[in-house]
Formats: structure tokens, sequence, C-alpha cells
């Protein structure tokens, strides 16, 4: 059992065999559960279940339909299947032109739907949802969006972000309004990438980062969204065992074993950020809403306390362009870790504006 200093709430964040206690987080009444944990240690696996074993009608999303593609006909990916050893009967496949079934399906001898014996939820990917007017949300209790956060070889698209925040507006409806509680969302991804549009629109970058700074496994907020990095111990301790992870282990700074061990963003390098005290600084200039002060000859530091200096520069092209201009070595500077940024949110705003991908 863990306490969350901020709220005084408790919860047994993991079963006894070492998985992630999915009924437990519900049980604390969050309209959004992000859960960026390493692999395999139940994510997707308990919030399937908990689904199915609490007869909720949902929405299961995934970013691609190359993602629906591949676990809709391989057996092996099908995140549904492996539930059929606890008793449970649910599989998913193709049924509409944007639209996949999670359900019992009777099939012929080929291996496709012949009937649907039961229905459990949908399936969809964010871009369909965007592209169907008059959605009706208003049979979905939840959504499942599992793996949210891409691999570095798939494509990142940035209105992923808007996407999600529409689509939640739009499956939920005028429940509220109505008197019904909150549609409930699952996010689900493996620590790629702390930069997620989704993430990044959603405001909770700086509280993931807070996680990571300070070893917390998980936080609820204010706001009414619940944030983990489950570090699922018991878990890793046995999967450190297998043949593979006991070679990975000679290369423990190595992108992926940080990123499936240790649940550390495989993709960032988060040096740059420090929060310091701006006392004996010298304001110099203002950059796509960043204030940037000089700490001593070489380093800088930004935040977002606000400074009087007339040397701005837009979000803009043409504010980019003057300030590569006026300061051609900031990137490099940047990249020494020279300049030193408040915050993460900070940090990717200032990386968007140079148009730095990691």
């Amino acid at each position: 059992m863990s306490k969350s200093n901020k709220n005084n709430v408790a919860l047994d964040l993991y079963t006894g065999d070492g998985w992630v206690n999915i009924p437990a987080v519900a049980s604390l009444g969050a309209w959004c559960n992000i859960i960026i944990g390493k692999r395999q240690v139940g994510k997707t696996f308990g919030t399937l279940k908990y689904e199915l074993d609490n007869n909720k009608h949902f929405l299961y999303l995934r970013r691609t339909s190359i993602e629906f593609d591949a676990i809709t006909s391989d057996p092996e990916l099908n995140p549904f299947l492996p539930l059929s050893k606890f008793g449970y009967d649910a599989d998913i496949a193709k049924t509409g032109k944007v639209t996949y079934t999670v359900g019992k399906f009777e099939r012929d001898e080929n291996g496709k739907v012949k009937n649907i014996l039961e229905k459990y939820g949908i399936g969809m990917t964010l871009p369909s949802i965007a592209n169907i007017r008059g959605f009706n949300g208003s049979a979905f209790s939840d959504v499942v969006f599992d793996e949210f956060i891409p691999e570095k070889i798939v494509i990142k698209r940035k209105a992923e972000g808007d996407a999600l925040l529409n689509a939640y507006v739009t499956i939920n409806g005028n429940r509220e309004l109505e008197g019904a509680p909150p549609l409930r969302i699952w996010l689900l991804a493996n620590a790629f990438d702390i930069a997620s549009p989704i993430l990044v629109e959603l405001g909770v970058v700086e509280e993931i980062a807070k996680l990571v700074r300070t070893g917390k496994e998980w936080t609820l907020t204010d706001s009414g969204v619940f944030i983990a990095m489950p570090k699922s111990t018991k878990v890793s301790t046995k999967r450190a065992q297998t043949a593979f992870m006991r070679h990975m282990m000679k290369n423990k700074d190595s992108k992926f074993y940080q990123m499936a061990m240790e649940n550390k963003f495989s993709y960032n390098n988060l040096e740059n950020v420090r929060n310091m005290n701006l006392r004996g600084m010298k304001p110099l200039f203002q950059i796509c809403g960043l204030y940037v002060y000089q700490y001593d000859p070489t380093h800088y530091y930004i935040c977002t306390s606000p400074h009087q200096s007339r040397e701005i520069y837009e979000d803009t092209k043409a504010g980019k362009q003057a300030f590569h201009i006026a300061h051609p070595y900031f990137e490099l500077m940047l990249s020494l870790c020279q300049v030193w940024v408040s915050d993460v949110p900070s940090l990717i705003k200032l990386r968007q504006f140079l148009d730095i991908e990691e």
C-alpha cells in the first residue's frame, strides 16, 4: 500500500502477485486514469479484465487501423485472447467499415465471424471518431485507449492531443448535465515519450515529471486525474531472470532497458530541467512566451516568471527566423546543457519552437 502525500488517499497499487491492481485504481473514482508502466505488468490485461468483470460497455481505442489489423489477424497480438486462460470468451473482429466489435463470436471454418453472440464493446481508431458526425457515445461508460504513446519508429501526430480531447467531449456528451457520472477513460502505454501530444494537451506532463523526479508511483490530482508510473518490483524481478533481460542487463543504459525495466522515458533527455531561484540573474529576452535569464556568462535559465525585456520572439515563422539570426548558438548551448529550463512543459514548448525532435 502507498499513500499520496498530496491527497492522503490509500491505494493498494498491486495485486498479491505484483500486477497493477486495476479494480483498486477504479475504486478511486477518477474520470481519467493514466497508467504508464513497464512492459507486461498487467496494464492492458488488468483493464480489459476489469471492464468484462463489471459488465462495462466500453470503447476500445487504438491510434491506427494498422494496429487493429494486426491484433485482429494474429492471435498472438490479440489483447483479448489471453483472458481465455481465466475463463473469458472475448475476442475482437472487424465488423464495420471503420468499427470493430469486442465480443463473443461464432466463426466459420475459415475463422470469419458468422454471428455476434455477445457484444462487450466497440473498437475504433482515434481519427475515425473525428470523421463520424452525430456520434452517440451515451452507450459507453468507459474508453480504453491502449498504447496511446507510440514507439519512435511510428509517426507521432501533434494533432492527436486535440483529437483525444474532442473525442472525449463527443463521447461524454451531456451525461453529466443529466446527473450521470462522467465518461471514464483509461490511457495505457509504455514509457516511451513524455512529450506525447496527448499528455501535453491534457496538461499532465509536469505531474508525470514530478513522479519521475521523486520516485513516487502515483498521484491523484485535484481535478480527478489518476496518474501512475508503477515500478511493479515483484513482476520485474521475475522478468529480469528471463534470458533476454539477463542479456539486456549488460547494457542498462540502453533506451529499451530503461523503458522496459526501469520505466524511464526512453526518448527524453530531461537533464536540462531544474527549478532555480531567480535571485541575481539578469533578464535577457522572451521566446515563445517563455522568459530567458542569464545565470552566468555561459548559462541561461528559462522559466515562466516574466521580466520587462523588449527583445521578444513570438512563436511564428518570422519570430523563429529572427531568433535564429540573433542567437545562432542557442541550440548548441541547449544540447550542451548550458540552458536550464524550470519545468518539462516549458522544455517541450522550447523544443517545439526550435523544431527539435528527440
